[in-house]
């Protein structure tokens, strides 16, 4: 009985170790505006060319790219977290905003960023 309630406790204490890590997403938004998880995510932007996007990261260490498609404006937040926002896409009409926590912004010389502690930006 003993090592049955042992077993137990060790599946539950591996499930509460992993769950985080098993509600993550790496998606590409299909909505606007679009949302991440409160764990560690990897967005990506809607395709083509002139679609603006909306992006919440949520909480969690996130990584969001909207640098494929241009002639759109992008709005990047990241929120809670140290997050990595890339707005680089070479077309100046984008916004971030990194929020709480340590932020990377990645932007264009004409985009509008906050809340970045480090930014890179791209002429």
């Amino acid at each position: 009985m003993r090592k049955i309630a042992i077993l137990v406790g060790a599946v539950a204490l591996m499930t509460m170790l992993f769950a985080g890590v098993a509600l993550a997403k790496n998606f590409q938004c299909t909505t606007k505006p679009c949302y991440g998880t409160n764990n560690p995510d990897t967005i990506f932007e809607r395709g083509g060319d002139g679609v603006g996007d909306i992006i919440y990261a949520m909480r969690g260490s996130d990584h969001v790219y909207a640098d494929r498609f241009t002639l759109d404006a992008d709005s990047l937040y990241g929120q809670r977290g140290g997050d990595y926002l890339n707005s680089d896409d070479g077309d100046g009409r984008d916004y971030v905003n990194g929020g709480a926590g340590t932020d990377v912004c990645v932007v264009d010389a004409a985009d509008t960023w906050q809340n970045c502690e480090v930014v890179e930006v791209n002429p």
